[in-house]
């Protein structure tokens, strides 16, 4: 009886085993694939950031062209316009602005 019971927990203790390292890499496994999915989120993140950003520029932007002042400065700057019955004056000298 002794010798059926030694094997009985030999059995035990192997299959024991086995399980408890079956179990310890389905959860290593899931211990990385929630690092790269925390890692893809903040990756998405920056760039969430970064577009929430450009649209807060470009929303001031379009705010900015309804002003007619603003408008008529990026013409005079940028574009070199005039109003009527103004003279231009365009200089030689470079500025390092």
């Amino acid at each position: 009886m002794k010798k059926k019971n030694k094997t009985s927990s030999r059995w035990f203790t192997v299959m024991l085993s086995v399980i408890c390292i079956a179990f310890a890499f389905a959860f290593i496994s899931r211990i990385t694939a929630l690092q790269q999915i925390k890692s893809a989120q903040a990756e998405l993140q920056v760039k969430l950031d970064a577009a929430q950003k450009k649209n807060a520029h470009l929303q001031q932007e379009k705010a900015d062209l309804q002003d007619p002042q603003y408008i008529e400065k990026i013409a005079r700057n940028e574009l070199g316009m005039t109003k009527k019955g103004e003279m231009p004056y365009v200089s030689n000298v470079k500025n390092d602005d």
